[in-house]
């Protein structure tokens, strides 16, 4: 995985270099990064960001893309479309509903668990649009049907726990990050 190094960060933003140094510096002149935050009148976060090296803002940036990464390899194991209207358009518009007990919530924005942990939170859901979605949560629809629908598609995959890591292990690797 190729990391940005500050010049790529440079020419994609600008604005920012200029930002990361004035941060760079302060934190050189002893201040934290909460005096920072209120001398540059930023967001405590933005001030975080900023003073990372370039690996760990490469890290960032790597582990976003692995949620998206492993978000699209979940909607492709679901069925790829919404099991109420067949929606499949934007990946930002598929989510997944919990029909049994959930542990955390599956989406491309803020958890980074173990592949077999989020193997064993998909066994709990089913994948909806946002239209269907907001339908089941405000109109009380029944989902036991589409539920079914879903694990007769995920079992149709006929792959094991194990085979099923491998296969998001291989998505991992060999999707194309720039579409991202």
């Amino acid at each position: 995985m190729k990391h940005l190094d500050d010049q790529e960060m440079k020419r994609r933003h600008p604005e920012s270099d200029l930002k990361r140094q004035q941060i760079r510096d302060l934190l050189k002149q002893g201040f934290n990064k909460t005096e920072i935050s209120q001398k540059l009148n930023l967001p405590v976060h933005t001030v975080r960001y900023h003073a990372h090296d370039s690996v760990k803002r490469g890290n960032m940036v790597y582990n976003k893309r692995r949620r998206k990464a492993v978000k699209l390899a979940m909607i492709e194991i679901c069925g790829g479309s919404c099991m109420g209207c067949g929606y499949n358009r934007q990946m930002c518009s598929l989510e997944f509903h919990h029909v049994l007990e959930k542990l955390f919530n599956i989406s491309a924005n803020g958890n980074n668990p173990s592949l077999v942990k989020m193997w064993a939170e998909l066994e709990k859901v089913i994948l909806l649009c946002r239209n269907c979605h907001t339908e089941v949560h405000q109109a009380g629809l029944n989902v036991d049907a589409l539920y079914e629908k879903q694990l007769k598609i995920r079992n149709s995959l006929g792959k094991s726990k194990d085979e099923v890591y491998h296969y998001y292990r291989k998505k991992l690797w060999e999707m194309d990050f720039s579409s991202l």
